[in-house]
């Protein structure tokens, strides 16, 4: 447990992430004014601080001067957080106690993935923070074999030592070398970045098939090692983030989801989602809109059988014996059922997943494909995302003003929206609130704030730091 200092003066940041933290283990102070913050820290000398980048009485700049003039408080980290991430780029490359920084809106999850990375930095105390990994060799820690007993065993496991310490090494090295190389493209990378969501233009920089293979190569790993072409944590790159960029570059293949006690299957073609497989048929049927009372026992038993061994949906089996001949009924539950194990995995925490990329895809998705455009079906699942504090994270204070990006009118034209997205992304001009949104739709909030997070998720919106007729004091 850390104890962090939160240095806020919005009272909903405050306290999102004052429940967030807390939620993670942490002890979290608060303070809604650069001076009372700067007192706490001089007082509590906390673990870190998170500093918003413009406060009613101080400025940012000068809170992190002061903490780092002060010997009590200059070794003490600082994430900063604000609308505007132009701004706190360059006083996070102006200040050495500012570690990193935060655009709101944020996910809960990435705010507890950035606390924890620099928590563990200041534990490791390496002293390089360009370092993707520690710089103590790990090696030496690496249990020895007894000398009392210099036989087979012993040699056999100095051996096997000397072997993981010279891959860590080789290991250490592919990937200080990938990720010091894309940390020094990061200002060049952001002015080409322009409106798209950032996770989803650094996506193929970070999990790369070549990257992989370097892995593979420098661990001993066969050919074959360099496979999948993508792999990482719904924590790291979003699920859905990974889903886009597989529609967008056209991809053919099977996208595997990890869950805990479930393995769901999106098998791709060019691109469009063609079906969607599980190993669970109880969860893969639950809520389904179809009478299994109806069916055989026999023929249902079958079906689980089938779709527990092979991940074919359970329904797929109950076609091929002749008991659902309406395709368009098929049709709709397969579709319906896929959308709702991908929303499982999006939800659960800890979703592992990958990527293979094949020509021949499985037979049952080549029998009865779905053939789904990318987009709409990640908006499908996004729709059934209802957890108000993943959508407050993502959103941030009812307060935050958005504008439409340049291309998602002609996204928009591709899309099945519902009436409250259209009337949001009718409404966002880059000078209304979320609650102003609101109120202008005849909507509730929380509906209001359920479909920007859905527009935000596919990139077609994003924050601003102000109105966009009034941004001389970026927030």
């Amino acid at each position: 447990m850390a104890r962090i200092l939160s240095i806020e003066d919005s009272l909903t940041i405050r306290k999102m992430v004052e429940m967030i933290l807390r939620t993670a283990g942490h002890e979290v102070l608060l303070a809604d004014q650069g001076t009372t913050g700067l007192e706490l820290a001089r007082t509590t000398k906390p673990d870190l601080i998170l500093l918003d980048y413009v406060l009613p009485d101080l400025p940012s700049t000068d809170i992190c001067r002061q903490l780092l003039a002060d010997p009590a408080t200059a070794d003490i980290p600082i994430l900063l957080i604000s609308t505007n991430g132009a701004a706190i780029r360059q006083l996070y490359a102006e200040s050495r106690n500012v570690r990193d920084y935060l655009t709101k809106p944020f996910q809960a999850k990435v705010l507890n993935s950035v606390v924890e990375h620099l928590l563990a930095k200041r534990a490791a105390a390496s002293g390089d923070h360009g370092s993707f990994l520690p710089t103590t060799d790990t090696a030496e820690s690496e249990p020895q074999a007894p000398t009392a007993a210099p036989g087979e065993a012993a040699v056999a496991g100095e051996a096997r030592a000397g072997v993981a310490g010279a891959r860590t090494v080789a290991l250490r090295t592919v990937l200080n070398g990938r990720f010091r190389s894309i940390a020094k493209m990061i200002p060049d990378l952001e002015r080409r970045r322009g409106p798209l969501p950032a996770e989803t233009f650094y996506l193929p920089f970070f999990l790369r098939s070549d990257l992989l293979a370097a892995i593979a190569a420098a661990t001993g790993g066969p050919a074959e090692a360099a496979q999948p072409q993508i792999a990482g944590t719904h924590a790291w790159v979003g699920l859905d983030t990974t889903l886009l960029y597989l529609g967008r570059t056209a991809a053919t293949g099977v996208f595997t989801l990890q869950l805990e006690g479930e393995v769901v299957t999106v098998s791709l073609a060019q691109g469009r989602v063609v079906m969607v497989g599980s190993d669970n048929p109880r969860a893969y049927c639950a809520g389904a809109a179809y009478n299994f009372r109806a069916v055989p026992v026999a023929a249902v038993a079958n079906a689980v059988s089938v779709q527990q061994r092979a991940g074919v949906p359970f329904f797929i089996t109950l076609c091929h014996l002749g008991l659902m001949p309406d395709p368009g009924v098929l049709e709709a539950l397969l579709r319906d059922q896929g959308i709702c194990a991908v929303q499982r995995a999006l939800v659960m925490p800890g979703t592992r997943y990958s990527f293979v990329a094949c020509e021949v895809l499985p037979e049952a998705a080549r029998q009865f494909p779905l053939s789904l455009e990318m987009r709409q079906f990640v908006l499908s699942v996004l729709r059934l995302v209802d957890d108000w504090l993943e959508i407050e994270s993502a959103t941030g204070s009812v307060e935050t003003v958005y504008a439409v990006v340049p291309e998602a009118t002609e996204q928009s034209a591709h899309l099945v929206l519902s009436a409250a997205e259209s009337a949001v992304l009718g409404l966002v001009d880059g000078q209304r609130s979320l609650q102003g949104i609101a109120t202008a739709a005849g909507q509730e909030l929380f509906g209001t704030c359920a479909a920007t997070y859905r527009l935000l998720r596919l990139g077609m919106l994003r924050a601003t730091a102000a109105p966009l007729a009034a941004a001389a004091n970026p927030a």
